[in-house]
């Protein structure tokens, strides 16, 4: 191979490169995106729906072992659902 080719070769490495690493990132933030809207679906739905006692002493329950930061248990704790 001469060194023309190689250095062609080289160049498209390096542009396929680029656009994996840009796909991967686009990929990276769609999930976070789509975590964030199932947190905001699910979260709602408990927050407006009529829940039993003991389902929401089970949120309650999980929350407390959820490993939360202390702002985030205070602001559980202000509304009611911390312990």
């Amino acid at each position: 191979m001469n060194n023309a080719l190689i250095e062609a070769l080289r160049e498209k490495e390096k542009a396929l490169r680029a656009r994996i690493a840009q796909a991967t990132a686009e990929q990276v933030k769609r999930e976070a995106m789509k975590r964030k809207r199932l947190a905001q679906i699910i979260g709602g739905a408990l927050i407006a729906g009529e829940l039993t006692p003991e389902l929401k002493a089970g949120i309650v329950r999980f929350l407390a072992g959820a490993g939360l930061e202390d702002r985030a248990r205070a602001l559980l704790k202000e509304n009611g659902w911390a312990a």
